[in-house]
């Protein structure tokens, strides 16, 4: 789309606004790329905040001339503290927050960690995401789709899967806080919409995958972990666990149902508490006030969370075919500077 006009502002000089029309968030980013004079493009959601030394951090990973990428850490902004590099707070965050937070310390410390050792990471986080401005310009910018941060991230895999010593990483130590919904229907669209983008990456780079299955982690990981036990396994679980209750009523007993739920508590349970451990290892506490909320958010994701989840997982992988909507989730519009309260 046509750039109308390019700004500096005169309160913050290092701070650039190009005027142009509305092309979506892919032409908008493009238009960002090819606008920049630096060497390295970071972007961010609107609501994100960096913490002090994410940017000098990040300026020390590319200090290797390897890396092209790189995803630093998210955390949930309504668990934001006045001391950001240590404390995480569930004082004044509801359920659904709560519950999101864990998501994400499952996510990022356990899930993007294990990947990123594995150079397999096949997704950096929107909310923080630094590229070399060259990689951006050799795979021709961002694709217009429903999921850009999936879909770049594939994009410099296959552009360096023939260069053995160019690499994607993950910095946990830089550290930024982004807004998460605070309702159900905020979420649930939220939600659907990384599943759809999710379906439409593995359409769109299945070539890719079939072709470096076996030579390359981040397709072995996407087809085997993401696609056949994320998608089609929940489908094949909850078929089974549907037909056992439909079509043999007698081998269906108290017992069977015990052994699985057992297995879903124990199994969710260490997740938990490892993702917590991590988030230890790596500099965030929640505080002794804390400790009741987070049981009640552990049993909560154990019992009630992770079935939503697989849900959305369910729904949002047959809508895809018919609906490609981006599913556009509402802001809070507040002030996390100043504000000492986050969700109700």
């Amino acid at each position: 789309m046509k750039v109308e006009n390019f700004y500096q502002s005169k309160l913050y000089p290092n701070i650039y606004v190009i005027d142009k029309k509305n092309g979506g968030k892919a032409d908008s980013l493009n238009a960002g790329i090819e606008y920049s004079s630096q060497s390295l493009i970071v972007t961010l959601d609107a609501d994100t905040i960096l913490t002090e030394q994410a940017l000098s951090i990040v300026n020390s990973t590319f200090e290797d001339k390897d890396v092209v990428a790189a995803g630093g850490m998210v955390h949930v902004l309504q668990t934001k503290t006045s001391n950001p590099l240590r404390d995480l707070s569930l004082l004044h965050t509801n359920m659904l927050v709560r519950v999101q937070m864990l998501d994400f310390l499952k996510a990022f410390y356990i899930t993007k960690v294990s990947l990123a050792r594995f150079r397999a990471l096949a997704i950096i986080s929107g909310a923080f995401g630094i590229f070399t401005k060259q990689a951006l310009v050799d795979v021709g910018g961002y694709r217009t789709t429903i999921g850009e941060d999936i879909d770049i991230t594939l994009r410099i895999h296959r552009y360096i899967s023939g260069q053995k010593k160019k690499k994607i990483v993950f910095v946990p130590e830089a550290v930024c806080y982004t807004e998460l919904p605070e309702n159900w229907k905020d979420f649930i669209k939220q939600r659907i919409r990384w599943q759809k983008a999710f379906i439409d990456c593995f359409i769109h780079f299945r070539f890719f995958f079939w072709k470096t299955f076996l030579t390359k982690p981040v397709s072995f990981f996407y087809i085997a972990e993401s696609f056949l036990v994320g998608t089609i396994g929940t489908y094949v679980t909850t078929g089974i666990f549907v037909i056992n209750s439909t079509l043999n009523p007698p081998t269906f007993s108290p017992y069977y149902i015990f052994t699985y739920l057992s297995y879903i508590f124990l199994f969710s349970l260490t997740y938990d508490l490892v993702a917590i451990g991590m988030g230890k290892h790596y500099g965030f506490t929640f505080q002794k006030k804390d400790r009741y909320r987070l049981f009640i958010t552990i049993i909560f994701d154990i019992f009630v969370y992770r079935f939503v989840t697989l849900y959305i997982v369910m729904y949002g992988s047959i809508a895809y075919f018919f609906n490609k909507d981006w599913n556009k989730v509402a802001r809070t519009g507040r002030n996390y500077q100043t504000d000492s309260k986050s969700a109700a």
